[in-house]
């Protein structure tokens, strides 16, 4: 039948809803499902009635109809969210999906869940796709960032859709890349979204600082200096458009919104398994401290204290140079993620090719991702980039000078510190773990290696 669609969306939420106009705009055949239950009875409905111009859309709640509307073999994008309501929906879909059929989880799963779902429908001889879209509303309806992990081989077969959705880079190649292996495309997400809560807190600490002695129309032109002189980045660019918001009575409308930060999955998964790859990904964890500390509202109000802020004057310079190295520690140490990652699970994954599809259609951008994107096309550390090093050693005075005013000023800069504090230890060759490998082997006879021998010994302490 020539009037079957090319490919099957479910979930008219607000990515699948964005991206599947997306789709269309591209003159993109497509079919759409979603549940009808008390909460979204009119959904397929509505979604037909906003997009009635597009004559090559279906929608359906029916969902074998759905799964009968699609070209074969098909090609079906979830865009729901993870955890059971996934595995569900996969378990109706394989008795009526047939061999060769190809399904692509476009939502924010833990990518082990991807690749415990990719061995259950290889039984049926179903494929699967694990996909990151970064980019938010804006992004899927306009172009986003798409990371792709999976059966290569599945990859070029919905490549084809996916290059025309994307957003262009600065040479106009699609934003849309191969990562590697199954679970890839949603790990590289992960971290970029990792990447993006530890951003996210230094804006705002660099707020908290400037809050203390500037009106908000003294810190929008800083911001907006800063974003012209040295990111040009989209986190600034929304910042700067929040923080000018008023109401008709003047008022601005960031002070009416509840100091409680809410978190998702991505954000903590990104913490955890960075430590799980034994990497110090210290400033994306504090930054989800920071938020989980602000949700406790009722606690910080039982325990509040009045305390007084320093009076000393703060550079601006200072601030400008400790925000932007704070921000290249916190994409190494997401990058270094990445690469671990790469190395333990054996993923072909092009880290200069990541960055390039981050230099656009994703909430990171900025230009600091096109400087990583060079680098990274020679070396795969971006420490080892004589230039990345020396900007961020330079810097180094300027992030211990407001920490210094943090301290007096009694505010709590959880990234901040975390950049320095991990810069420090970085560029330090001596450490005292020493001792805590001796304590280690005191009470639990876990031994150590000497530094002289180079073997792993245990002493006979006195207890």
């Amino acid at each position: 039948m020539n009037n079957l669609s090319s490919l099957g969306i479910i979930g008219l939420g607000t990515m699948g809803g964005a991206l599947s106009e997306n789709l269309m705009n591209n003159k993109i055949s497509i079919s759409v499902f979603n549940r009808e239950n008390e909460n979204e009875k009119m959904v397929v409905k509505n979604f037909i009635k906003k997009n009635k111009k597009f004559k090559f859309l279906r929608g359906y709640n029916n969902l074998f109809q759905f799964i009968n509307s699609l070209k074969k073999p098909r090609n079906i994008i979830l865009l729901i969210p993870p955890g059971k309501i996934i595995d569900t929906l996969i378990k109706d879909l394989i008795p009526i999906l047939e061999r060769n059929d190809l399904i692509i989880d476009c939502g924010n799963s833990f990518y082990k869940d991807s690749i415990k779902r990719e061995k259950l429908l290889k039984k049926s001889k179903i494929e699967f796709l694990d996909c990151g879209i970064s980019g938010g509303e804006e992004g899927a309806r306009h172009g986003p960032s798409l990371m792709i992990g999976g059966n290569k081989k599945n990859f070029k077969r919905i490549f084809p859709f996916f290059k025309k959705i994307s957003a262009k880079d600065l040479l106009n190649i699609e934003c849309c890349a191969y990562m590697g292996g199954m679970g890839s495309g949603h790990f590289v997400k992960m971290i970029h979204n990792g990447i993006e809560y530890g951003e996210m807190q230094l804006i705002v600490e660099t707020f908290s600082i400037l809050n203390l002695k500037y009106s908000y129309p003294e810190i929008i032109r800083f911001f907006e200096k800063l974003n012209t002189s040295i990111d040009n980045s989209f986190l600034l660019k929304s910042t700067i458009s929040i923080l000018k918001e008023k109401r008709s009575s003047g008022k601005y409308v960031v002070d009416e919104i509840l100091d409680e930060a809410e978190t998702n999955g991505t954000g903590l998964w990104a913490s955890v398994e960075g430590l799980n790859l034994n990497q110090s990904n210290s400033i994306m964890i504090s930054s989800l401290l920071a938020r989980t500390l602000s949700s406790n509202k009722a606690l910080r109000k039982k325990y509040n204290l009045e305390r007084s802020s320093s009076k000393l004057k703060i550079d601006l310079d200072n601030i400008q140079k400790a925000f932007y190295i704070s921000k290249c520690l916190n994409h190494y140490q997401g990058f270094q993620i990445i690469h671990k990652a790469k190395v333990d699970f054996k993923w072909n994954i092009n880290l200069s090719e990541i960055a390039r599809i981050w230099t656009n259609g994703c909430i990171i951008k900025s230009e600091l991702m096109s400087e990583i994107r060079t680098i990274l096309e020679k070396d795969e550390n971006l420490m080892d980039n004589s230039k990345f090093f020396n900007s961020i050693k330079k810097g180094e005075d300027s992030l211990k000078t407001i920490l210094t005013f943090g301290i007096n000023s009694n505010l709590a800069l959880l990234s901040f510190s975390a950049a320095f504090n991990y810069w420090i230890s970085l560029t330090s060759e001596k450490s005292n773990a020493n001792i805590i490998q001796a304590q280690r082997d005191f009470f639990g006879n876990h031994g150590f290696r000497n530094k002289n021998t180079n073997s792993i010994v245990s002493f006979p302490w006195t207890k």
